[in-house]
């Protein structure tokens, strides 16, 4: 498996983890499993939290990768 593939991959797993503790709060909060508008905004939250974080930690992420290499 390439570097770029490993590095997606546990990219994405990271966003799914987030994405099901998040879903998971909203269960024990509303006391009810979300529906598909409230899934797609948990979903885009998710996201924009991952493109917030590497936008903030773009150079930080670069220089791990670097090293990594």
């Amino acid at each position: 498996m390439d570097e770029k593939r490993l590095l997606t991959m546990v990219v994405v797993s990271n966003i799914l983890s987030s994405y099901y503790a998040a879903k998971v709060s909203f269960c024990l909060n509303n006391d009810r499993e979300p529906n598909n508008t409230e899934k797609d905004d948990i979903l885009k939250k998710v996201l924009s939290m991952f493109e917030n974080l590497s936008t903030s930690y773009l150079k930080d992420i670069q220089e791990i990768a670097a090293s990594i290499k």
